[in-house]
């Protein structure tokens, strides 16, 4: 029998690898984006592990829609508010 885990897992990872070629290759801003991308998608692996650690076994519908798509807004308004935070603090 296959883990429930292993389809939103891999798809996640996927759009992981998709993104960061994104934000490295199309953000011409020096790497910031790209180093706020990898912040907000560290954010977004410990809330996925967190879920995996909390139910092993059976996971909700809610759980897996969050590993399946959960890490593109997280992405994409995370690593907008990471710059916009880095410009505030004068640290970009």
């Amino acid at each position: 029998m296959r883990d429930v885990y292993t389809r939103p897992l891999i798809q996640a990872f996927a759009l992981q690898l998709v993104l960061v070629f994104l934000y490295d290759y199309c953000c011409l801003d020096l790497g910031e984006h790209r180093q706020a991308c990898c912040y907000s998608s560290v954010v977004f692996w410990l809330g996925t592990v967190l879920i995996l650690v909390r139910r092993p076994r059976k996971p909700t519908r809610g759980d897996l829609a969050f590993i399946r798509w959960g890490l593109l807004p997280i992405v994409l308004f995370g690593s907008e508010l990471f710059v916009a935070v880095w410009k505030f603090k004068r640290l970009i």
